[in-house]
């Protein structure tokens, strides 16, 4: 198994294409975070009033 590794990733190639694609799937697991996130705090907003309200004061403050 070992040998096999090596080989595959002795060509420069072959590695730049391995780490173009763990980054392109860590980019995407980044984006799915950041979504599932803003997902949940806009379930919150809804639920709870006072949070909408500081949020929205937030907003202006930041604004």
């Amino acid at each position: 198994m070992m040998i096999f590794l090596f080989d595959t990733f002795s060509s420069d190639i072959l590695f730049q294409k391995y780490l173009y694609i763990l980054s392109y799937m860590f980019i995407l697991l980044f984006i799915e975070e950041r979504a599932r996130y803003s997902l949940h705090i806009r379930f919150l907003i809804k639920e709870n009033n006072v949070l909408k309200i500081i949020i929205k004061c937030l907003l202006f403050v930041k604004s």
